[in-house]
């Protein structure tokens, strides 16, 4: 009979990772990217949407956001809190993106959200920073880029 002998957790992700490394997989996918980001790469409108729980209960959101490509934004969205509806809320806010394209909103003066942008802007992932909150969302580009 074989007996099976399982090697520490540093010593199988060593193995690995020289493995990964001998057939060529990247090993640091932030390293794949050329593009570099600036306000600019968000520029035009994205369909988007959110989801997950908040102090009040489970949240789903969908909505359009614009970026002006300048570090503004205006989003109009539909949210249901736990099962209650609020329709057609509208909001606007600020964003900065870093070079390496992640980025931070703002609304009132006040962080409220943190991005990643792919794609050269074709799309970006949000996460809320609102006290309590366990939201994602996803947005994506509705129309073809300019080459921003």
């Amino acid at each position: 009979m074989t007996k099976i002998v399982r090697q520490p957790g540093w010593l199988s992700t060593t193995l690995a990772t020289v493995f990964l490394a001998g057939v060529g997989v990247p090993l640091r996918a932030a390293d794949n990217h050329t593009h570099k980001c600036s306000v600019a790469t968000l520029n035009g409108d994205y369909a988007f949407y959110r989801a997950g729980s908040t102090p009040d209960g489970t949240l789903a959101a969908l909505g359009l956001i614009h970026f002006d490509g300048q570090g503004n934004f205006h989003a109009t969205q539909n949210i249901s809190r736990n099962g209650d509806y609020t329709f057609d809320l509208t909001f606007d806010g600020q964003y900065e993106l870093a070079d390496d394209c992640s980025g931070k909103g703002f609304q009132d003066g006040s962080e409220f959200v943190r991005l990643v942008v792919f794609r050269s802007g074709e799309g970006l992932y949000m996460f809320s920073e609102s006290a309590g909150n366990a939201v994602y969302g996803v947005a994506n580009r509705t129309q073809e880029s300019d080459g921003h």
